[in-house]
């Protein structure tokens, strides 16, 4: 830390204490500021809003520990600080009712004093929240530039807990907020309609032009948050969307768990033009994506452009090209025990990663490339294909030192039940044709499937191990997985599996025999039913997983596939 007597400095830092016998570090982190300035303080009952209101852009406002029943509109870059998610608490239930009223008016009010900008084709004013409004927190700036850095110093929001939003969800950063920080919070419990926890931008804008000026929100960097237990209603990403425009985000360090999305990425969802995004060393643990209606995918992590829509009908175009996904790194994560329960790629979904990036590039070069590297993709499931990793319009895209194991295809998925029969999937890494609109565009010499750049080199080589794939088949009336595997004991793997864990595209069925088992520990997916032994109440037994089929009034066949364990045994080394 600098001199703190020095005149007008501001020194921040993340303070996080460590273990001197194990060097086991703090969950929950804070980030402490060192500086002259005189803060704002808001004593417990008091308001934030009213502290925002009264803020000059740059202040610091520190928030005592307390519940804050508020949903607040940040429209000013302030730092705002709490005392650390444990103690601070912003609690965005609505009640009494007039509480929404009043986020109404205050929303209207700062649009039509021209305080704030929507971004491009949203309605301007509070009915352009129309389907997520009251978020526990709610940024937004001017196109002009608000939240543009004074002297270096970025608007934060840290060391809060959030909860208890029912339509927003957590943090919704909607406009104009460039360089915001989002660190050391613990979002949890909350609804949105097209996220649960942490949103950056707007879907589905049907925005013109081939992206080089969206730039709606820069910079954010999002780290060191637990984001869990959020449902989202569409769009992508349970507990973490982020959405067009978002350009060179940074989502790293967070522990993401426990989240749910009717749309794609269960955990986090990248859908729309971002460009030079950064997914890095989180955890993205036992979210899941499923719609009964439509296809969604993504189970942990989903990355794909945003599909044209046929204007008025609001269906999917496959004879158009969108804009694209943009360059995104994925670096470094856990991606564990995440369920694809209603489409691909239990563990990470890349879709229509390119599109008019093909068209107006120069060279081959400046294509969109999603990069993934050196993760762990360890016990996904999905219903279709890819329980590890499932690409779609991807035709750059690097997987390079990852480790790739225990991942399972159920092939439950309706359309492939025949006769109450499936057919085996690809576990593994799977793949799949270019759209036609896609391969229109695409030269010659193109592969016409998504074709990875997998490196063979002892440097760069995957690690893929013991992908399993199974059919359904209730022909005899008992639905069930084939093969049938048996568990001694909970985690156990099972020698009698089948793996498949490369698609043929992309070279043929890898044999357990190709690669040697990558952990000194590590279990495989079972079932999760508890013992009805009085004596061992609340313990989960050993068994299959366990498909529960349900017949709706139209024939269609929806089969949820329940697996376990969802508790972890230190045994069980992944880290």
């Amino acid at each position: 830390v600098t001199d703190p007597t020095a005149t007008d400095v501001i020194s921040t830092g993340q303070l996080v204490v460590t273990r001197g016998d194990n060097l086991n570090a703090t969950e929950n982190a804070i980030t402490v500021t060192v500086s002259t300035e005189i803060p704002t303080v808001v004593a417990a009952g008091g308001s934030i809003q009213a502290a925002i209101d009264a803020a000059t852009a740059g202040d610091l406002i520190l928030v005592e520990p307390g519940v804050y029943n508020e949903s607040l509109i940040m429209w000013k870059p302030v730092r705002l600080q709490g005392s650390g998610a444990g103690s601070t608490i912003i609690n965005a239930v609505k009640r009494p009712t007039e509480v929404l009223v009043a986020w109404r008016e205050k929303m209207q009010g700062l649009f039509d004093d021209g305080l704030v900008d929507s971004l491009p084709n949203q309605p301007r004013g509070a009915a352009g929240f129309d389907v997520s409004e009251g978020a526990a927190i709610t940024v937004l700036g001017t196109a002009a530039g608000s939240f543009e850095n004074t002297d270096e110093v970025k608007a934060r929001i840290d060391g809060f807990s959030i909860t208890g939003a029912d339509v927003g969800g957590g943090i919704l950063v909607n406009s104009y907020a460039h360089g915001l920080e989002i660190a050391n919070n613990a979002v949890f419990g909350n609804n949105g309609s097209w996220h649960g926890g942490v949103r950056i931008g707007q879907p589905f804008l049907e925005l013109e032009g081939d992206g080089s000026n969206y730039g709606f929100n820069t910079e954010v960097n999002i780290h060191n948050n637990a984001i869990t237990h959020n449902g989202g209603l569409g769009g992508a990403g349970g507990g973490l969307s982020i959405n067009t425009g978002s350009d060179n985000y940074n989502v790293s360090e967070n522990f993401v768990c426990g989240n749910f999305t009717t749309g794609n990425g269960g955990g986090i969802g990248h859908l729309g033009l971002s460009d030079r995004g950064t997914i890095a060393d989180n955890r993205i643990l036992l979210n899941q994506s499923f719609n009964q209606a439509v296809t969604v995918s993504g189970g942990g992590v989903f990355i794909g452009g945003e599909p044209v829509v046929v204007e008025f009908l609001e269906l999917d175009n496959p004879n158009a090209l969108g804009s694209g996904s943009g360059n995104v790194n994925v670096d470094g994560n856990l991606i564990q025990s995440n369920h694809a329960a209603g489409g691909k790629g239990g563990g990470i979904r890349t879709q229509f990663v390119n599109g008019l990036d093909i068209v107006n590039a120069n060279n081959s070069n400046q294509w969109y490339t999603v990069k993934i590297r050196d993760n762990v993709i360890v016990n996904n499931v999905t219903d279709w294909s890819g329980g590890g990793i499932s690409l779609q319009d991807t035709v750059r895209a690097e997987i390079r030192r990852n480790t790739i194991a225990h991942n399972d295809s159920t092939a439950t998925i309706g359309g492939l039940v025949v006769n109450n029969v499936s057919t085996k999937q690809p576990a593994g890494i799977s793949t799949e044709t270019h759209s036609t609109a896609l391969s229109d565009v695409l030269p010659n010499n193109e592969a016409t499937y998504s074709d990875p750049d997998m490196p063979n080199n002892p440097g760069q080589r995957n690690t893929i191990w013991a992908n399993r794939s199974f059919n359904y088949d209730a022909s005899d009336g008992t639905a069930k997985l084939i093969p049938e595997l048996i568990q001694e004991t909970v985690g156990a793997c099972d020698t009698n599996a089948e793996y498949w864990n490369l698609d043929t595209l992309l070279g043929g069925s890898l044999s357990p025999s190709d690669s040697a088992d990558p952990f000194a520990g590590s279990y495989c997916n079972g079932g999760r039913r508890l013992s009805d032994d009085p004596t061992t109440t609340g313990v989960v037994e050993p068994g299959p997983m366990w498909p529960l089929p349900a017949l709706d009034e139209g024939g269609n066949k929806w089969i949820e596939v329940r697996f376990g364990p969802l508790t972890r045994d230190p045994a069980w080394s992944y880290d």
